[in-house]
Order: C-alpha cells, then sequence, then structure tokens
C-alpha cells in the first residue's frame, strides 16, 4: 500500500489550523449527551439539578426530554 501524506495535519498540530468547533455560528447551540460508565446497568434516575444552574444553559433533562 502506498503511503501518503495529508496537507492539512503540520497546520492543525502546530495551532494554525481551523476546526468546525473553532467557528462561531450566531444562534448556534451546542448539545452534550452523557452516556453510563456502567455497561448493561440500570439507570434508576437521572438528577439533572446541578445542570440546570449552568449559566447559559438552554435545558436540560433526562431521556424522556427529548421525545
Amino acid at each position: 500500500m502506498e503511503q501518503w501524506t495529508r496537507r492539512e495535519d503540520r497546520r492543525l498540530l502546530t495551532g494554525h489550523g481551523r476546526f468546525v468547533a473553532d467557528i462561531a455560528v450566531p444562534g448556534c447551540l451546542d448539545a452534550v449527551f452523557v452516556r453510563s460508565r456502567i455497561a448493561h446497568g440500570v439507570v434508576r434516575g437521572v438528577d439533572c439539578a446541578a445542570a440546570r444552574e449552568v449559566p447559559g444553559r438552554r435545558r436540560a433533562g433526562a431521556e424522556g426530554a427529548l421525545q
């Protein structure tokens, strides 16, 4: 298999590149999904109280909040 050099690597790795996350879009929101750290575990409840206190937060909820 022939090896080839990616042109963008040096720019990105030296801090001179631009990533999609660097682009500010007015009115655009970010979403964060947190998964369980326990494989095959049973979630008996989710406490979103601390997340609801974060400044600038629009919404915080558990599974049913997405429906």
